[in-house]
């Protein structure tokens, strides 16, 4: 069985809270028409990775025609960008750590896939899984050194300044996901606020529209995404009812490329108080299920009740766990409990077959099945007692043993060697294939979580 080593929670900086009469307006697209530019205030890093769904004209006005785009002075290592045109002529080029072209024409005036890493660049049609063209790189590539722009480039001279080029692109815009090792750091989709059309970032909270003297032209308006901040992904609604009715906290189910689902659960951007999860009862029956479980009676009144994800991950800025939440009678790869999380409610993780919980929290200040101790001895997975692995920073371990004795659990106080070590990957890396948690193969191991062999390593 797969081992959990850890997965390194990352608390995303910036966030804002929407004030009243800010409304955030969701739009189907935004389009540029040759004078736009968008700063998305994101510096890319070597294993930065751009995905666009956008749909771009053949203009000819313009040398370049940047999609997006940040160097710090002349084309280098530390560039990264795509241009529809290079040098006037109707061929793509990706920069990454040197002019990289193709003699493939790009695809003008239909919705396409872009995506874009230190690798290159490959463009899909919309909805077909087959490639339309690509550019390939064998360079290396460095962090960059001004923020990147969207529908223009950056030029800047000035490390951290920012340059509007004179070759934008005219392109209309459906999202940008901007990742780091498969992890999403910035998603910006199409939105309008006071009056103003840009982006707005799902992850940061933040919204902004075009820095140049001529605005961004406005798709349709779509069912307002403080309404649905998890996009196409399933995805719903699961804090406290009585606070914001429940829209502090959602939940997002989605898979990878290996098959596998994750269900991660997150404060909400617009949250405004308390960011504590929604209690489920009676996990016995289909009265009141978690919307992540799905049920099957058995015989009379008798359910069992399971989920798909492998994985579930309580992301940071989530302060408590209800009642009965996640019990389910499942396999379940793993668990993240972060440190934010001050309150586990009773039979929380009742039944739950789960190898392998990093638990974050101190226990000093946590609340676990207060209301019912008891409970406490039927977490997990009840059929092999003892059997799931909790682990705790090293210098919580005792207390956790202590407060928490008649959980039904085993404490292993080895989570700081994992934040803290490599060396387990030195001693595997040459021997099994390596991915990231996306399911993409990796050259070599890279900072966050590595899936090398059977295991899962962090890298930090």
């Amino acid at each position: 069985m797969k081992k959990l080593l850890l997965l390194l929670l990352a608390v995303m900086a910036g966030a804002t809270t929407a004030m009243a009469g800010d409304e955030i307006i969701y739009l189907s697209y935004i389009r540029s028409t040759g004078h736009q530019a968008f700063n998305t205030g994101y510096t890319h890093k070597a294993n930065t990775i751009v995905e666009m769904d956008c749909n771009v004209v053949k203009d000819h006005s313009q040398n370049y025609e940047a999609l997006f785009g940040g160097r710090l002075g002349s084309f280098g290592n530390n560039a990264f960008c795509f241009l529809s045109r290079f040098n006037g002529r109707d061929i793509p080029c990706f920069n990454r750590s040197g002019n990289e072209m193709t003699s493939e024409g790009f695809v003008y005036g239909e919705r396409i896939t872009l995506l874009c890493s230190y690798r290159g660049a490959v463009w899909y049609r919309h909805d077909e899984s087959e490639e339309a063209g690509s550019v390939n790189t064998s360079g290396t590539a460095d962090g960059g050194k001004t923020p990147m722009l969207l529908f223009n480039l950056n030029t800047s001279n000035t490390e951290g300044g920012v340059q509007v080029d004179t070759s934008p692109c005219v392109m209309t815009l459906y999202s940008c996901i901007i990742s780091e090792n498969g992890f999403p750091v910035r998603e910006f989709v199409p939105a309008k606020k006071n009056g103003v059309v840009g982006l707005y970032d799902k992850i940061t909270g933040s919204f902004s529209g075009s820095i140049t003297s001529t605005p961004f032209e406005a798709g349709e308006v779509i069912d307002n995404p403080s309404n649905n901040p998890w996009g196409d992904k399933m995805g719903g609604w699961c804090g406290k009812p009585e606070v914001n009715g429940g829209k502090n906290v959602y939940y997002t189910v989605s898979p990878n490329e290996a098959g596998e689902d994750t269900l991660s659960i997150r404060k909400s951007p617009d949250a405004v108080g308390d960011c504590g999860m929604a209690s489920y009862d009676k996990f016995l029956d289909n009265n009141n299920p978690a919307p992540w479980i799905d049920w099957e009676k058995v015989y009379d009144n008798y359910y069992i009740n399971n989920t798909h994800s492998n994985y579930i991950v309580i992301e940071d800025g989530v302060t408590s766990i209800g009642k009965e939440t996640f019990a389910i009678s499942s396999i379940v790869n793993f668990v993240i409990i972060p440190a934010s999380v001050t309150s586990i409610g009773k039979y929380a993780f009742n039944t739950m077959m789960v190898s392998d919980v990093a638990c974050y929290p101190n226990p000093n200040t946590l609340a676990w099945g207060e209301e019912d101790p008891y409970s406490r001895e039927y977490e997990f997975n009840l059929f092999n007692l003892k059997s799931t692995k909790l682990h705790v920073f090293a210098q919580y371990l005792t207390a956790y043993q202590q407060k928490f004795s008649n959980l039904n659990a085993t404490f292993v106080g080895d989570l700081d060697d994992f934040i803290d070590g490599v060396a387990p990957i030195r001693a595997t890396e040459e021997k099994a294939a390596i991915y990231n948690l996306a399911g993409q193969r990796l050259d070599k191991p890279q900072k966050g979580i590595n899936i090398i062999g059977d295991k899962k390593i962090l890298v930090k």
